[in-house]
């Protein structure tokens, strides 16, 4: 997964060598309008952030990050990303996979699609809404679709985007 916005730019990168799957980092990049060209600005290890990062978006001073079972944030000061990564969402709190990321232009809103993990749980995906207050970032809203009885015990992937080519 990758990211930009403006001169910055977030790619998440196996580590090959580690031979592992769950073994990803997330690097950041800066443009050198100097130089005309990308440059490696920081790096944050899987062991900094969490196994298997799954997603990544830029925007502004905040970096949002996803892997199966969390969601970390992470805000830039006087150039500099971190030190502290907030962690805004677990496993103990939200349950199973997310994927899709948006962050709102004055970056005091994400929203977080939730979809069910390989459709077992038979239950619909959701969409949540976190918004960042004074005492930090927490949940303001949860979206859900209504199921029908008709449409019988299937998962959907309610909360699960994928692009695919340009729009």
């Amino acid at each position: 997964s990758t990211s930009m916005d403006g001169n910055t730019a977030a790619i998440i990168v196996r580590d090959v060598y580690r031979r592992s799957t769950m073994s990803t980092d997330l690097h950041i990049l800066n443009y050198s309008t100097q130089n005309n060209r990308w440059n490696i600005g920081q790096v944050f290890r899987y062991s900094d952030i969490g196994f298997k990062i799954k997603n990544v978006a830029i925007r502004g001073d905040i970096i949002v990050v996803t892997g199966n079972n969390f969601i970390k944030v992470i805000e830039r000061t006087n150039n500099w990303w971190g030190p502290n990564i907030v962690t805004i969402a677990e496993n103990n709190n939200i349950p199973h996979r997310f994927n899709s990321i948006a962050i709102d232009g004055n970056t005091n809103t994400i929203v977080i699609g939730n979809w069910y993990s390989y459709f077992l749980d038979m239950q619909p995906g959701r969409v949540y809404i976190f918004e960042k207050g004074s005492s930090g970032w927490s949940v303001t809203r949860e979206l859900t679709i209504t199921r029908r009885i008709e449409d019988g015990p299937r998962a959907d992937l309610y909360g699960y985007t994928n692009h695919y080519g340009q729009y």
